[in-house]
C-alpha cells in the first residue's frame, strides 16, 4: 500500500538521521575502513595514498572524480542534486519541506566527511597498485581503464555501495522490511569480504 510504504520510508529516513546527525563516535569509526581496505591493497600503496590525501585533499579528490564516474557520484552526490532541482521545479516545496530536505541530505555530514577520506585513499591506492603491475605489452589506455575498474571494485567490496545493482538479495524488500534491517548493508558487505578472505587462507 503506497501510504503505508511512504510512512515506513519516512520512519527509516528519520531514524537514520536522528542516530547519525553529528554522531562523532560513528564518524570516527568510518576510518576503520582503512583496515578493511588493507585486505585488498598492499600497505605501501595505502601509506602513499594516505600521505597524498593529507597533503593534497581537494586535488586528489578532484582527480579521482574526473577519472571515475562511479567515484564522482559517490563523492559528490550528483544524483541528489539532480533530484533536488527537479523537486524544486515541479513541487516548489514549502519552508518546512526545505528543512526536511536539508536534514535528509546533510544528516550524515560527519560520516560522509570521514568516509570520503577512506574511499579516496582506497581508490587511489588500488589504482596505483594496478598501474605498477601492468603486464608487459598492455598499452597505456587499457592499463588506465583496468586500474579504474579495479579501483572502483575495491571501494565497492571494502566500503559498501548503495547502488541498486550492488544490494544483496536480502536487502531488497518493502519499506517496512527495510526499516527492520537498517544499517545491515555494511555488515553484510563485511561478512562477504571476510568469508572470501577466509576461503583464500
Amino acid at each position: 500500500h503506497k501510504g503505508i510504504d511512504k510512512f515506513w520510508s519516512g520512519v527509516r529516513s528519520r531514524t537514520g538521521i536522528s542516530i547519525m546527525f553529528a554522531n562523532i563516535t560513528n564518524a570516527l569509526q568510518q576510518t576503520t575502513g582503512n583496515f578493511v581496505t588493507a585486505t585488498q591493497v598492499s600497505a605501501p600503496f595505502l601509506k602513499t595514498a594516505l600521505i597524498s590525501y593529507l597533503t593534497n585533499t581537494q586535488g586528489m579528490t578532484d582527480d579521482i572524480a574526473a577519472l571515475s564516474p562511479f567515484m564522482s557520484n559517490r563523492l559528490e552526490n550528483q544524483l541528489f542534486d539532480v533530484q533536488d532541482n527537479m523537486n524544486d521545479l515541479l513541487l516548489n516545496p514549502s519552508r518546512y519541506e526545505k528543512v526536511q530536505k536539508w536534514a535528509k541530505h546533510h544528516g550524515y555530514f560527519l560520516q560522509t566527511a570521514f568516509q570520503n577520506q577512506v574511499d579516496v585513499v582506497a581508490w587511489s591506492a588500488r589504482y596505483n597498485e594496478v598501474l605498477a603491475s601492468v603486464p608487459v605489452g598492455m598499452n597505456d589506455a587499457d592499463a588506465i581503464k583496468e586500474a579504474i575498474a579495479q579501483a572502483d571494485a575495491t571501494v565497492r567490496k571494502t566500503q559498501g555501495s548503495l547502488n541498486p545493482e550492488d544490494l544483496s538479495a536480502f536487502e531488497v524488500g518493502s519499506p517496512f522490511y527495510k526499516s527492520l534491517i537498517q544499517f545491515s548493508g555494511f555488515f553484510n558487505m563485511l561478512a562477504n569480504l571476510n568469508g572470501t578472505e577466509f576461503k583464500k587462507i
